[in-house]
């Protein structure tokens, strides 16, 4: 049992070491990682102290740790993809609001172009004509 309990910990150890990898070098931003290395870290202390569970699930009323175990580990993923569901809505909230403020850029530019290659052309003839009436 205690193999298993330090290989537990060594994996727990190991993963919440690549979030922290992950953090420094910017490709996870710290408010996404909280909540795995939260969890990762209530593992380990589960890990380390298995008489906790044992105490839950009596105070939860549950016959097995093992149960107790798996109910917490249900409503921790339910949380965790409740927060990523609403991050998810805020994101693409956010992206429909650049993809507008970008078509409208876009729309703009072209009216500057052609209002502009309009002028060109005024210009273009105006010099035309001045040139035919000097000759």
């Amino acid at each position: 049992m205690v193999k298993l309990q330090l290989i537990g910990a060594a994996v727990l150890l190991l993963g919440m070491l690549y979030i922290i990898r992950l953090i420094r070098k910017r490709r996870m931003e710290l408010k996404y990682a909280l909540p795995w290395l939260a969890v990762s870290f209530a593992a380990l202390i589960v890990d380390c102290f298995p008489k906790l569970l044992s105490k839950l699930a009596d105070l939860l009323g549950i016959a097995t740790p093992v149960n107790a175990l798996y109910l917490v580990a249900f409503l921790l993923s339910i949380c965790l993809l409740f927060a990523l569901t609403v991050i998810v809505s805020r994101q693409s909230e956010r992206i429909k609001q650049l993809v507008q403020a970008a078509a409208l850029c876009e729309e703009r530019i072209k009216r500057l172009e052609s209002a502009g290659a309009g002028e060109e052309r005024k210009e273009r003839s105006g010099q035309e004509d001045r040139s035919a009436q000097e000759e």
